[in-house]
């Protein structure tokens, strides 16, 4: 019986920013086939989206809320764009204020670490 170290089957990135002087706190959790992401100035989880890339182009990108009742689909919006650029599913959780730039904002960001974590 060997005894060799076992991978990790997840990683989990925290990184926080400033927009305008507030911080916004961001978690990323890489699973074998999957991403989770958090982002927000509260530390809460009150809603939670799941999207899935098709296995097939012509399809669109399948997305529901698993937690809480968001009347904009914020969550859902933003794991349908991270699922059809990267190609994986996607949980997503975000408890930033309704502003629609500071939500912009904190999204640049998550597609950056995104980018540079998923592309290596």
């Amino acid at each position: 019986m060997s005894s060799e170290a076992a991978s990790p089957k997840f990683k989990v990135h925290q990184f926080s920013t400033l927009y305008l002087n507030e911080p916004i706190y961001f978690q990323v959790i890489l699973l074998e086939d999957s991403v989770f992401v958090w982002m927000g100035n509260v530390l809460t989880l009150e809603a939670l989206a799941v999207a899935m890339p098709p296995r097939n182009q012509s399809f669109n990108v399948n997305a529901t809320n698993l937690l809480g009742n968001s009347p904009t689909d914020v969550d859902t919006n933003f794991a349908k764009r991270l699922a059809s650029k990267f190609k994986r599913q996607f949980f997503v959780s975000s408890q930033l204020p309704s502003d629609p730039e500071h939500q912009v904002f904190a999204e640049r960001e998550v597609f950056r670490k995104l980018k540079e974590l998923l592309e290596q």
